[in-house]
């Protein structure tokens, strides 16, 4: 009898470690909800590229968020504040599919499609279709975990999108504050570029990284972003991210 106990103890205790197990689908779930708890944000941050053979290049620019946690929909707009050559510069971002750029030079707004997303943002390392990235914005996808321990998971993420830009991404996210720490963003099986995320701060009982790098894997360029400040749930209309404010020379929030 008490061996069958025993046994029975065993498939048991096998059955709740298999019924408890995270998929990756649940992690990067875990990971987008525990970092979009507020309704609003505006982060202003540095930003520097730094390539070769070329002087570096310093922007300031601003970002606010907009997180509907009814529909679970972010809008995003990013905006260039400084040096003069590229204030104004504006990208608006209402959806994966509904995102748009804005060119002061010319008056113009231009629709984020097709090719376009991957290209470079303002000369930086960052495409359109990586800014997501910036705010938290999860991307559709196969999610695996592939190597777990005490401090955090690693993901392998395979994009749906057959027009993706890349072929995979491996993704470290550190358990205590589930954020991603490094994200390996691979084109035909290579390694393409890495993003790297360093110094938490906490603002508001909030995490966020002060910094981050993305590096070019062949060492050709790295761009790096620094945090200047950052606010929470200001009174920001949902109406405010929206294209029409993309031609309005000052913003007012």
């Amino acid at each position: 009898m008490k061996k069958i106990l025993l046994v029975l103890s065993a498939i048991f205790a096998v059955l709740a470690t298999v019924s408890f197990a995270v998929t990756g689908e649940q992690v990067m779930d875990q990971m987008v909800n525990t970092n979009s708890n507020f309704k609003t944000q505006k982060t202003q941050m540095n930003m520097t590229i730094q390539a070769k053979g070329q002087q570096d290049k310093n922007y300031s620019l601003v970002i606010y968020v907009y997180n509907n946690k009814t529909s679970g929909k972010k809008y995003a707009l990013i905006r260039f504040t400084s040096p003069q050559s590229v204030k104004g510069l504006s990208f608006l971002s209402l959806g994966k599919d509904n995102e748009y750029l804005y060119m002061p030079a010319y008056h113009r707004v231009e629709r984020v499609a097709g090719s376009l997303k991957n290209s470079k943002f303002a000369g930086s390392d960052f495409t359109y279709s990586d800014l997501s990235l910036l705010y938290s914005q999860k991307e559709s996808g196969k999610y695996t975990i592939v190597t777990e321990n005490s401090d955090e998971y690693v993901l392998s993420i395979l994009p749906s999108d057959s027009n993706a830009e890349y072929s995979k991404l491996m993704m470290n996210v550190v358990k205590s504050h589930m954020l991603p720490t490094k994200v390996q963003f691979y084109k035909d099986g290579k390694l393409y570029k890495t993003l790297y995320a360093s110094s938490l701060k906490e603002v508001n009982g909030r995490w966020i990284f002060k910094n981050i790098k993305l590096e070019m894997a062949n060492g050709s360029s790295k761009t790096f972003l620094t945090l200047a400040s950052t606010k929470f749930n200001l009174n920001i209309p949902v109406s405010f991210f929206s294209v029409r404010t993309l031609f309005l020379p000052v913003l007012k929030y």
